[in-house]
């Protein structure tokens, strides 16, 4: 199985298998991977959110996309130190324009310690490593502070604010070339 690892952090993106496991009982899932059992703490807002993420988005891009899983799914964030997941995070595949967008939720009870920050540049990393993605999109509610910031200490810069939405972008890096 893939994964990224950071100095804190293991990112591992879940199969179409572990998919339908975590939605049959997440507990099982997380001892599939070796983990310690989790009990995330999770605002129901973004509860709901990634709810429907496993069951509208998930489940049916990695069925569809098998060889492509690690676009269409949720990275878990594993706290090395507990061998515990404390969140989740994705980047989708590039559409035909070369963007793409992220997502990524963190208990929060974990919150606060830079944890965040370090799984998304590894996503971050990671995606942009596909020539094809030039663009990854981020967006916010405009009341989540902590947030908006981890976002622009990533590198996002806001393009709009829209019904509550901050809407956030984050470009490739133009090659420099040396002359």
């Amino acid at each position: 199985m893939s994964y990224l690892e950071t100095e804190r952090l293991r990112l591992i993106p879940l199969s179409h298998k572990l998919l339908l496991l975590w939605q049959q009982d997440r507990a099982a899932m997380e001892l599939q991977l070796g983990l310690n059992p989790s009990a995330m703490v999770i605002d129901a807002e973004y509860q709901f959110e990634m709810t429907d993420a496993l069951v509208n988005f998930w489940l049916p891009k990695t069925a569809e996309f098998p060889d492509k899983y690690e676009w269409y799914t949720n990275w878990e964030i594993v706290f090395k130190a507990e061998n515990k997941s404390i969140g989740g995070i994705g980047v989708g595949y590039p559409n035909e324009d070369g963007v793409s967008e992220t997502g990524f939720m963190l208990d929060a009870s974990y919150q606060g310690r830079g944890l965040a920050l370090e799984a998304l540049k590894a996503m971050l990393g990671w995606a942009f490593r596909n020539g094809e993605l030039k663009t990854i999109l981020a967006r916010t509610y405009t009341h989540n502070e902590a947030c908006r910031k981890l976002v622009q200490n990533a590198g996002f810069v806001q393009v709009k604010e829209e019904e509550g939405l901050l809407h956030y972008h984050k470009c490739r890096r133009p090659l420099v070339l040396s002359t």
